[in-house]
């Protein structure tokens, strides 16, 4: 894989999760979500991939990047398109978390992949 795809990857795939965060406090929004709601969405993205951060650490580091890259960003489409095939408020709840979850292992396989490039000496400008 080289520098360049990754590049465009981890863009696109931020975008998503970024992006995504956004869109579903929107759309809670108008299904008539309450604050407390919203807050429980927004909560979702980060809290599964808080609890399995370390085993996504000891994943990738064992395993290697590649599963957890494709896993991830797999996740992550997912969970953008769910919401478009099953509407409702149900389906926000679980795309959050598996959009944060996705991202979560999405980032720190991405990190891996980085910080083997360069500890290698192999300098170069991206």
């Amino acid at each position: 894989m080289t520098l360049r795809l990754v590049f465009v990857l981890t863009v696109l795939a931020h975008l998503a999760f970024v992006g995504s965060r956004v869109t579903v406090s929107l759309y809670a929004i108008e299904l008539g979500a309450t604050p407390l709601t919203v807050g429980v969405l927004m909560s979702l993205y980060a809290a599964l991939p808080m609890l399995l951060a370390v085993h996504a650490g000891r994943r990738v580091d064992r395993g290697g990047p590649a599963g957890p890259l494709l896993a991830g960003s797999l996740a992550v489409a997912a969970g953008v398109l769910l919401p478009a095939a099953w509407p409702g408020l149900g389906a926000l709840f679980f795309a959050a978390t598996l959009i944060g979850t996705g991202f979560l292992f999405y980032h720190v396989a991405l990190n891996n992949v980085v910080g083997a490039r360069c500890a290698c000496g192999a300098r170069r400008e991206l």
